[in-house]
């Protein structure tokens, strides 16, 4: 929702540059102070002015009593069935005072591919009426919400918010480069900020990791996750479907794998330079991955 808005070109009916505002300064009936930019700060005003003549609504989390201080955590949620990682965004200690939350989090694109986020089920269900919004840039996430309506709060703390990511590596590590919390009447919040980081030995989920370098030449490591003894089969395909080279094929034990293509086929023989896919299998999971030989 982040737009420029040029100078005398109108106000479309779609944009509202009405945030901060002056005399009371960030009041919700301060004048407004137009920026030529729809961000965050119209936002709260907006959200705050919301159906001021509705009913007090209050969306609810899981956690109804505040305890410690006001905080955002950034909590892993775990795998899913195509490997793809969910992280929530958590808020933590809300007495319901919250109205709305601002987040940049930060990442290793080395580690982390964004995928998407969503709002949680919980935000989401229709007992309030929430603005959510988020965006990627290079290596951080922006996620922004508020809950519309003048009076309106979070109730409690809870996941408010889901990430998705490709992971790329057997690590990451997430991290709060920026956020704000705001109240009822959009004063600033304190609030605790704790990221998270995770190198478990045990991987949750099967996963084909991806190889490392891509391109290469000669030889790349291929990483792939077992969460339990089973049965795995790794191979390598030409672009025709052709079968190049089998890995593996036979039951691996429970943890975090690496097996290396040499650039060879099952017979012993150099490939050409082209693109390859590495597949893998086991049970009811299926992963492939392009790799690219360059000679």
């Amino acid at each position: 929702y982040v737009a420029f808005v040029p100078p005398g070109a109108g106000w479309p009916d779609n944009q509202c540059d009405v945030g901060p505002t002056v005399y009371p300064d960030d009041h919700r009936l301060g004048l407004p102070l137009p920026d030529a930019w729809v961000q965050f700060e119209d936002l709260m005003i907006f959200a705050m002015n919301y159906g001021v003549v509705a009913p007090r609504v209050i969306p609810y989390l899981l956690d109804l009593a505040a305890s410690n201080a006001l905080g955002l955590e950034l909590v892993e949620l775990g795998f899913t069935e195509t490997g793809d990682l969910e992280v929530a965004l958590r808020l933590t200690g809300n007495a319901g005072e919250v109205k709305g939350l601002s987040a940049a989090i930060a990442y290793e694109g080395t580690e982390l591919e964004y995928v998407g986020a969503r709002l949680s089920s919980h935000m989401s269900m229709p007992v309030g009426r929430v603005f959510f919004w988020h965006g990627a840039g290079e290596d951080e996430v922006q996620v922004d919400l508020a809950v519309l309506g003048t009076g309106v709060t979070m109730g409690g703390s809870g996941d408010v918010a889901i990430m998705t990511f490709r992971a790329l590596t057997d690590g990451y590590t997430l991290e709060f480069a920026d956020a704000t919390l705001r109240g009822v009447d959009n004063q600033s919040l304190d609030v605790d900020l704790e990221g998270c980081a995770s190198r478990p030995e045990v991987p949750l989920a099967f996963r084909l990791a991806g190889n490392l370098p891509n391109p290469f030449n000669p030889k790349t490591a291929i990483a792939y996750h077992v969460p339990h003894e089973a049965e795995v089969t790794i191979v390598v395909y030409d672009v025709s479907g052709r079968v190049v080279r089998t890995l593996v094929d036979g039951v691996v034990e429970a943890g975090r794998h690496e097996v290396v293509w040499d650039g060879r086929s099952d017979r012993g023989d150099d490939v050409g330079s082209g693109v390859y896919f590495c597949t893998m299998e086991a049970e009811s999971f299926h992963g492939s991955q392009k790799m690219l030989l360059v000679k």
